[in-house]
């Protein structure tokens, strides 16, 4: 039997997989935007969400074994948090520009709330990953 939906918990490795989908759908999007804009704001956009995928990806790769390990891995995922919220202020400042860049092709409204809904995705895992490491005991 099938568990619904709504009653699914979140993988082990959704935060790098939701991590994963930022990158791609960022670079799709970014494509859209005025050649202008590229060295202004997409470049950046593109490269923070990269920094994002990495320190996902970093932090996922160590397996805590020890108090070390968990600080280690706290750091590359605090990281990762911060490039998010970067990620969430850039976005509305490339918003305001691209509203006001000239233009046929335009970014719809999914692609605007996707990201959004990405980023707040993004943010929960990260946190729920801190949280669950922070449980982890050692013995002395």
């Amino acid at each position: 039997m099938s568990v619904r939906v709504r009653d699914r918990l979140p993988s082990g490795v959704q935060f790098i997989d939701t991590a994963r989908e930022l990158v791609v759908h960022t670079i799709q999007y970014c494509k859209k935007f005025p050649k202008n804009l590229m060295f202004l704001i997409t470049k950046d956009l593109v490269d923070t969400s990269k920094s994002i995928y990495k320190n996902v990806v970093i932090a996922n790769s160590i397996y805590p074994k020890n108090k070390l390990d968990i600080e280690i891995r706290y750091k590359h995922l605090v990281t990762a948090k911060g490039y998010v919220e970067a990620l969430d202020g850039l976005l509305s400042i490339a918003e305001e520009l691209y509203n006001k860049a000239p233009g046929e092709t335009k970014i719809s409204d999914f692609g605007w709330l996707h990201w959004g809904e990405l980023i707040e995705t993004e943010l929960k895992l990260i946190k729920s990953v801190i949280a669950s490491d922070a449980k982890i005991k050692f013995g002395a």
